[in-house]
C-alpha cells in the first residue's frame, strides 16, 4: 500500500472513530483534557508577508505513554517524547497534539462533558466557526476595472475582515488569561 492510500485509510479511520465515539469515551477523554489537557490558539508568523495565523490546537501531556498512544491512533494528530533530566527524580512524559480539521469535531464529542476547560472549548469552537466562514471573503484585488458597487463591497469586505481580526484577537487574550499558570 502506497502512502497516501495509507494516509488516506488512516483518515477514514479517524473520521469513522470520531463520529462513533460513545458517550464513555467522550467523557473520558474530557477527564484527560480538564486534568492534563490545553485548548488554545497557537499563534504562527507567515513567513511571505509576516501576516499572523491564530491556530486551533489542543494537547494532552500524560507519563503514560500507552494512553497518549490509543488517543493518537484513534483520533490522529500526533504525539512526542519528552525525555526528562537525567538527574531528576521525573518521568518522561508523552505530548499529544490534535489541530486541523479533526479538531473542530473532536472538541464537539467531548464538549458537554468538559468542566475546567469548558469554555476555553467554546472560544476555540467559535474561532473555527469563524475560519469555516473564511470563503465568505472576496478577493477584490485581480479586479481590473472598478466601478462604484464594486467599491462598496471592497469596503464591506474590508471592514468584515477588520472586525473578525479584531474578535479572534480578543478570543486569542482571553484564551492567554484563562490558560495562565501560576498567580
Amino acid at each position: 500500500m502506497g502512502t497516501r492510500a495509507k494516509r488516506n485509510y488512516e483518515n477514514l479511520k479517524i473520521k469513522k472513530n470520531m463520529s462513533i465515539m460513545s458517550k464513555l469515551t467522550a467523557s473520558y477523554l474530557a477527564g484527560f483534557i480538564d486534568g492534563e489537557g490545553y485548548i488554545a490558539l497557537k499563534v504562527d508568523r507567515s513567513k511571505s508577508n509576516g501576516n499572523l495565523h491564530y491556530v486551533p490546537i489542543i494537547k494532552i501531556a500524560q507519563t503514560d505513554e500507552a494512553i497518549i498512544c490509543w488517543i493518537k491512533e484513534s483520533f490522529g494528530g500526533w504525539y512526542y517524547k519528552r525525555e526528562s533530566v537525567k538527574d531528576s527524580n521525573h518521568k518522561d512524559s508523552y505530548y499529544w497534539t490534535l489541530t486541523g480539521k479533526n479538531l473542530k469535531p473532536f472538541l464537539q464529542k467531548v464538549y458537554p462533558y468538559l468542566k475546567l476547560k469548558r469554555k476555553q472549548c467554546e472560544l476555540v469552537l467559535e474561532k473555527i466557526r469563524m475560519q469555516d466562514t473564511l470563503g465568505d471573503e472576496l478577493p477584490y484585488s485581480n479586479i481590473s476595472r472598478i466601478n462604484k458597487q464594486r467599491k462598496q463591497k471592497m469596503k464591506v469586505n474590508t471592514d468584515y475582515r477588520d472586525k473578525r481580526r479584531n474578535r479572534i484577537e480578543m478570543i486569542y487574550n482571553e484564551l492567554r488569561k484563562l490558560n495562565h499558570r501560576g498567580k
